[in-house]
């Protein structure tokens, strides 16, 4: 629950770039991808939209495309 109530907090600061590790490289390139993941609907709200329960907003930006992951295999013989 802390954990949950620290991106909650991190969030409403606008500060998600914080959670991110500074000395990985691999989080440092895909920054922009993690701060994105957190504003997915939970499954919660998914299912309840799947229910027909809950309408989906009508202007959210889609963007299904997902950029190639590096060949993380090629980086280990180097």
């Amino acid at each position: 629950m802390h954990l949950l109530d620290l991106f909650k907090k991190k969030i409403e600061e606008d500060q998600l770039l914080d959670l991110v590790d500074k000395y990985s490289e691999d989080m440092q390139l895909h920054e922009a991808e993690i701060v994105n993941m957190t504003r997915r609907p939970s499954m919660f709200m998914v299912v309840k939209v799947l229910e027909g329960v809950v309408d989906v907003e009508s202007d959210l930006d889609y963007c299904f495309l997902n950029p190639p992951l590096p060949n993380s295999r090629a980086r280990i013989g180097n």
